[in-house]
């Protein structure tokens, strides 16, 4: 079995103090903002962008979520009496709402990265990996039809 698999990232303390932020705060923006000292708010976002995009720091969310009590039950719970009540409660169910993705209750956002590691005065190793990508995407899509 290979070791880096099953082994656990080591955490920064940045990202400690982020874990620890977006738990307390239910505001990945607001806990990227006081772990990175981001001053503006598109910084912000950004770095709790791709916080949130890395696995291990998701489960370490998860794992004090479950800590401070915020179940999947209690997650439910308070849906429940959202829907139940009468009265619109925005800020309520924009926490539920935060509470549900970092729990990971949403199917992910599908991205596609490649890396490019050519050499760009090479045109024509340059348009044959631009062909590669194209192909790679269509088969993602499920459109092979094209090739």
């Amino acid at each position: 079995m290979n070791s880096s698999i099953t082994k656990k990232p080591r955490l920064s303390l940045k990202q400690k103090i982020f874990v620890k932020e977006t738990v307390r705060t239910l505001n990945p923006t607001e806990a990227a903002r006081i772990a990175y000292n981001a001053k503006k708010d598109q910084t912000s976002r950004v770095i709790a962008s791709e916080n949130l995009a890395k696995p291990y720091l998701r489960e370490a969310i998860e794992e004090r979520l479950e800590e401070a009590g915020i179940t999947d039950d209690l997650l439910f719970s308070e849906h429940k009496k959202v829907i139940i009540q009468s009265k619109h409660l925005p800020s309520k169910n924009g926490a539920i709402d935060m509470a549900y993705k970092l729990k990971g209750s949403y199917a992910p956002d599908k991205k596609q990265v490649s890396n490019l590691n050519i050499n760009i005065n090479d045109t024509e190793q340059v348009l044959k990996r631009l062909k590669d990508l194209k192909d790679e995407l269509k088969e993602a899509a499920g459109d092979t039809a094209g090739t």
